[in-house]
């Protein structure tokens, strides 16, 4: 195998973790506001990622990005949050093994 098929390789196992990461916090977070009888409508989850500079199977950092529409007030945000991170095991696996960051933005 070529060094260029070793780094796209891990690039797309990277981008399945992360498509799996996100797709658990759809979820989640839907399942949740649902619970409280809210419809989120389009909401969409952003996951950037940078490799470890010396040890490619680790992550220096993970960062993902939830967007509700404008509509969602900031606490029913932060609850649908909180039950992913809470709940999700891809995500908790991933926060034991490095920094993991998430914040909460808007779309109108």
């Amino acid at each position: 195998m070529r060094r260029s098929e070793g780094r796209a390789r891990r690039s797309r196992q990277a981008e399945f973790l992360l498509s799996a990461l996100a797709s658990c916090g759809l979820g989640l977070i839907q399942t949740h506001a649902k619970s409280r009888g809210v419809d989120l409508g389009e909401i969409g989850i952003a996951a950037t990622f940078k490799r470890h500079a010396d040890d490619p199977t680790r992550y220096e950092y993970i960062a993902l990005a939830v967007t509700f529409e404008d509509r969602i007030g900031e606490d029913l945000a932060a609850a649908c949050i909180a039950r992913f991170t809470g709940n999700c095991p891809i995500y908790d696996t991933l926060r034991r093994g490095g920094p993991i960051s998430i914040e909460r933005t808007t779309r109108r």
